[in-house]
């Protein structure tokens, strides 16, 4: 009766032991003995529960295929899933879909999506979709969007960050951050704190600016604004100028045009060009570097021969109210297009014509309103 006894309790035990295991093989994330070396899978969408729980080393999905976790390469023909993480190498025709983390590389023809983690790369012919941080590189054809960023977002059309960006933006359109500790670069970009560059046709910081806008329209709340009225000597030969200076203290861009008046026999010329500026102490906006990149015309809207003056100014600076001044010395490069003359005096044709390089010194006095 004993031996029957106990050989009932010895049953009743592995029987426990056996169900116990089976329910946290059900419940419990992918590990290393439930993954397997290779799977195989023609879709997801007539695979049972079980097999989707669980991972996999690698992964061959003919059309699709969804999986607890990818623990090395997973390829499909058009969409993956891993509900857990993927560690490796991830490609899809279309889509990826990891809603956990991501270790590696990601490749789709269309999007990748849902992560919470992305440390490494993703490249997707439409768009990256990280809900968490992402490190490293997004590419994508038309959209990059993570929580927040260290490294690069590359795009042909935006990218969105929501809250801190560490590295680089680079779009064809649009790039937006809560804060920049970097650059963006894009036609417009917007961050409300920018402690960096911002490069494009329209820049703007809503909150505050530690860096520098380069670009036709820059705006920020302590922003550098400025319209001045300036003369400009190359050599001997003076220009007016009206310029503006848009951007920030430690970087900002400069638009000028103006006129170089007939001088004996130096014809007149228009002059157009811009540069960028900087003010060597921003605190105390003592000495301004600039490098502008002037061109000179005969007529408007002709080609006319090469002429090109590169310029570098430094200048000391003092303001007064809304007033701010300028003086100093300007070290000109010039490049002119001239044409010699044949042993009869005649110029000779166009394919003949040579570049003339040359060194001159200038002066720079300019006196304008500061608008911030």
């Amino acid at each position: 009766m004993t031996k029957i006894f106990l050989r009932s309790l010895h049953i009743a035990g592995l029987s426990s032991l056996l169900c116990a295991t089976a329910y946290a093989a059900e419940e419990a994330p992918t590990t290393a003995e439930n993954i397997s070396p290779f799977r195989i899978s023609l879709s997801h969408l007539i695979e049972p529960d079980s097999w989707q729980e669980g991972g996999a080393y690698s992964a061959l999905n003919i059309l699709s295929g969804k999986h607890g976790s990818i623990e090395g390469l997973e390829i499909g023909g058009l969409y993956n899933e891993a509900r857990h993480h993927v560690y490796g190498l991830q490609v899809a025709g279309l889509w990826n879909r990891t809603p956990g983390s991501v270790m590696g590389l990601q490749i789709a023809g269309l999007a990748n999506t849902h992560a919470q983690k992305v440390e490494g790369t993703q490249i997707a012919g439409l768009c990256n979709l990280a809900q968490g941080k992402a490190y490293n590189q997004q590419i994508a054809g038309l959209l990059n969007r993570a929580g927040a960023m260290d490294g690069l977002q590359l795009a042909g059309g935006s990218n969105l960050t929501a809250n801190t960006l560490r590295g680089a933006q680079i779009s064809g359109a649009f790039n937006c951050a809560a804060q920049v500790n970097g650059v963006q670069l894009a036609g417009v970009n917007y961050a409300k704190d920018v402690k960096g560059v911002q490069v494009g046709v329209v820049n703007i910081s809503g909150k505050q600016l530690t860096g520098g806008q380069l670009g036709l329209i820059n705006l920020a709340p302590n922003g550098y604004h400025e319209i001045a009225l300036s003369g400009n000597t190359i050599g001997l030969h003076p220009m007016g100028m009206l310029t503006y200076r848009t951007g920030g203290r430690y970087l900002y861009t400069i638009l000028t045009a103006g006129l170089m008046p007939a001088m004996g026999v130096t014809p007149r010329f228009y002059v157009r060009g811009g540069g960028i500026g900087s003010f060597l102490s921003p605190k105390h906006d003592l000495i301004n570097v600039e490098a502008v990149l002037l061109e000179l015309r005969k007529q408007l809207w002709k080609d006319v021969p090469l002429n090109l003056h590169a310029q570098l100014r430094l200048l000391l600076h003092k303001r007064i109210g809304f007033f701010a001044g300028r003086i100093g010395p300007v070290c000109n490069f010039s490049w002119v297009k001239t044409q010699a003359a044949t042993k009869d005096g005649k110029p000779v044709t166009t394919d003949k014509q040579k570049v003339d390089f040359r060194i001159r010194p200038g002066l720079c006095v300019s006196l304008g309103w500061r608008i911030q």
